[in-house]
């Protein structure tokens, strides 16, 4: 016995807005055919049969998707996954980010000279976030930077 595993999205209602449009025409003309009889898009009574349809489409949307999460082969939220594989007896192992402190420095030429000599922080860069920086001991290892580096 195999298992098919597709892509597709999963639609259990089965409801969109045309669906829920049609029907809700369909409800007003056999219930209420001497009460309201203009199915014109144009007529105001068609904009509540929209919005209704409207509603009816986001909630079918939302009752599909919180279906869809609770099926680990479907599931896509990282906190849903992990609830459905503990229910089923899996203990993950929990990982935490590692840091380190950086020192970054850099040579810019000064400005003036004797006691008012003093670095020409004009002529130095902003590196920004998201440099990566290599370990000298494991180039396995990498690091990104999480703020800009300002000199000045």
């Amino acid at each position: 016995m195999s298992i098919k595993i597709t892509d597709k999205d999963v639609k259990y209602l089965n409801k969109d807005f045309s669906t829920f449009r049609k029907a809700l025409i369909d409800f007003s003309k056999s219930y209420f055919p001497d009460t309201y009889n203009d199915f014109s898009p144009t007529s105001p009574g068609m904009m509540f049969v929209e919005m209704a349809a409207y509603v009816g489409d986001v909630l079918s949307y939302y009752i599909d998707n919180q279906y869809k999460e609770m099926l680990l082969l479907k599931a896509e939220e990282r906190k849903n996954i992990l609830l459905l594989a503990q229910a089923f007896g899996y203990r993950p192992k929990t990982t935490k980010v590692s840091s380190v402190d950086l020192d970054v420095y850099l040579t810019v030429p000064n400005i003036g000279s004797g006691e008012d000599n003093e670095p020409d922080y004009s002529q130095a860069p902003i590196i920004l976030a998201g440099m990566t920086v290599q370990s000298s001991e494991n180039p396995d290892i990498i690091f990104r930077t999480e703020e800009p580096i300002v000199f000045n």
